[in-house]
């Protein structure tokens, strides 16, 4: 359709803010705004089949919470276990997110997870506390370092974020825990 206070060429174009993805990363990151990216809901089928798929990861964190004083009992163990491979897979989704919508923010967040895992390595070969104790402090802290170095995550985001690292270090060893609980 024609109109007369138009060009020929004129077109409606809408967009929104899918389009401007680049542009409001560099304002996250700078601090304008925060970025709140709901994790991708996990069901239990999906929490099993990553459990059957990865069972030498799993078996290696069970091995890591029969180290915790509040999981001697299998059941509660069990139950944890599948709490953490929820928590990690969720996670993923939103480091997943990240990488392709906001590849600076997710450089920022990985520089930072790479940071404190070689800190967490040093901490963990030299040190003689509790497994709670360091399993807390591993969270407290990367919590502590994404919301001063990543600026634009929300606190929510970031909650996520952080248990999605804990449960990575716990799966890859980087977070060990030097004592036994008998």
């Amino acid at each position: 359709m024609c109109l007369p206070c138009a060009d020929a060429d004129f077109s409606v174009c809408i967009e929104d803010d899918g389009c401007f993805a680049l542009e409001q990363g560099m304002l996250l990151k700078e601090g304008v705004g925060r970025l709140h990216i709901k994790a991708t809901a996990v069901a239990q089928n999906e929490i099993e089949e990553w459990s059957d798929a990865n069972e030498g990861d799993v078996e290696i964190l069970d091995g890591k919470l029969k180290r915790l004083p509040s999981l001697t009992d299998d059941g509660r163990r069990a139950e944890f276990r599948t709490f953490l491979v929820k928590q990690y897979l969720e996670g993923q989704s939103i480091l997943s997110s990240l990488h392709d919508n906001y590849p600076e923010l997710f450089q920022e967040v990985s520089l930072c997870k790479n940071h404190r895992e070689t800190q967490l390595i040093f901490e963990c070969s030299t040190s003689s506390g509790q497994a709670a104790d360091t399993l807390n402090q591993s969270l407290t802290r990367f919590k502590d370092e994404l919301l001063k170095n990543v600026g634009g995550i929300q606190s929510y985001t970031v909650d996520n974020l952080a248990m999605e690292a804990v449960v990575d270090w716990l799966l890859r060893c980087p977070l060990r825990f030097p004592e036994l609980v008998q």
